[in-house]
């Protein structure tokens, strides 16, 4: 089971755990997955190094929850929709009605 996303959750768990964490980790600034101190440095330890305060903290962490209950909603909806063990699943492109064009005229000399 998932660790819960919380002040205290290692930068590292928290991408391996929580893959939708690491685009909203990006766009706040923190840049440092791929730090060696990742593996070790909380969640609450990254965000007082970047100078962030107790409630923009809260705001990160609920922004994490949001983004991965996104993407959970996005997979059960994928495993949902795909085919069942021994059944194929076909998609059949619309076809596309072609506009007449007009020929490219070579630019004067």
């Amino acid at each position: 089971m998932a660790p819960e996303i919380s002040r205290e959750i290692p930068i590292g768990e928290l991408i391996i755990n929580y893959p939708a964490a690491f685009e909203v980790l990006l766009r706040r600034g923190f840049h440092c997955m791929g730090c060696g101190m990742a593996a070790y440095e909380t969640l609450g330890q990254g965000a007082a190094a970047h100078g962030l305060d107790d409630a923009a903290l809260d705001s990160l962490i609920a922004e994490l929850k949001e983004a991965v209950a996104k993407q959970a909603k996005v997979e059960k909806a994928i495993r949902e929709c795909a085919p069942k063990k021994g059944k194929r699943l076909v998609i059949k492109p619309k076809p596309v009605e072609k506009e007449a064009q007009e020929p490219v005229k070579k630019p004067e000399k």
